[in-house]
C-alpha cells in the first residue's frame, strides 16, 4: 500500500472510531442508565431496550462508512426464535444485532468478558455468559438459555462456532444451539456474514473498505427423528453452500 493509500486508511479508521463513539455516549449512556434503574426482570422482552439497542447496532455499523447488502429478511419472523451466525470479527455482533429490527434478545457470550465493566454488566443483563473451558458450568447456562425460553419470548442469539475465525472457512459447530433448540421447540435461523473479518479483522485497529453482506437463511426445525449430530450437520452444510457462493 501506498503513502495515499495509508492515509487514506488512516483517515476512514480515525473518523469511523469517532462516529462510533459519538453513538456510545448518545445511545450506550442512557440505556446503561435505564438498565441500572430496571430490574432483571424487566430486561428481558423489553420493547425500549430493543429499540435502544437497535439504534446502537445501526448506528456502528453506519460509522463503518461501508455499503451493506442484507438478503433473505423475509426469514426473520416474529415469533421467538434461535438465531447462529458464523463469527469473523467484532463487527459480527452489531450487525447481526441490526437485522433483528428491534426484536427484543439476550446474547449467549463467553464469560471471558463478565470481567469488564461496562461490557460485563451488559451481558449480566442482557445475555447468558458461557464458560467454554469448564464442561459443567457450559452445561449449567445451556440450560440457563432453556429455561430463559420457557418464560420469555427474547429471541436468543448464538455463535455456534464459539470463536473467531477469519481464514475464509465455516468451522466446526459446537452442540449447544442444537441442545436449546431440541429443548424449547424453538426453530433456528441461520444468518451468513462472509466479509465482517475484512473490514474489520481480530485484534486489528483499521477499519478498512469492502463491501458488507449479510444472507439470513431459512429456518431449520429440529424433528422428532433429528439427532443433535444430525441436526447440526443439516445446518451447517446450508453455511459450507453459502461459503462456496
Amino acid at each position: 500500500m501506498n503513502v495515499v493509500g495509508k492515509l487514506l486508511l488512516l483517515f476512514r479508521t480515525l473518523v469511523s472510531y469517532f462516529l462510533a463513539l459519538c453513538v456510545v455516549l448518545v445511545i450506550i449512556a442512557p440505556l446503561l442508565a435505564i438498565l441500572i434503574v430496571l430490574p432483571p426482570s424487566y430486561c428481558h422482552d423489553n420493547r425500549l431496550i430493543a429499540w435502544m439497542m437497535d439504534l446502537f447496532y445501526r448506528g456502528i455499523v453506519g460509522a463503518l462508512l461501508v455499503p451493506i447488502s442484507i438478503k433473505g429478511k423475509e426469514h426473520m419472523v416474529d415469533e421467538p426464535a434461535i438465531i447462529i451466525a458464523n463469527h469473523q470479527s467484532a463487527l459480527d455482533i452489531p450487525i447481526l444485532g441490526s437485522v433483528l429490527q428491534k426484536r427484543p434478545h439476550v446474547w449467549y457470550a463467553m464469560s471471558y468478558y463478565v470481567q469488564f465493566p461496562v461490557i460485563g454488566f451488559f451481558i449480566r443483563r442482557l445475555g447468558i455468559p458461557v464458560d467454554r473451558g469448564n464442561g459443567s458450568t457450559a452445561a449449567r447456562s445451556l440450560r440457563t438459555g432453556v429455561k430463559f425460553a420457557q418464560t420469555h419470548t427474547s429471541n436468543i442469539l448464538i455463535f455456534p462456532e464459539g470463536g473467531r475465525y477469519n481464514d475464509g472457512t465455516v468451522h466446526e459447530f459446537l452442540v449447544g444451539f442444537a441442545f436449546v433448540a431440541r429443548s424449547t421447540g424453538r426453530p433456528v435461523i441461520p444468518v451468513f456474514m462472509p466479509h465482517n473479518g475484512k473490514v474489520y479483522p481480530p485484534h486489528s485497529f483499521w477499519i478498512h473498505w469492502h463491501p458488507l453482506v449479510v444472507v439470513i437463511g431459512p429456518q431449520f426445525v429440529y424433528h422428532e427423528d433429528d439427532t443433535d449430530e444430525s441436526f447440526i450437520q443439516r445446518v451447517h452444510r446450508w453455511f459450507e453452500h453459502q461459503a462456496r457462493m
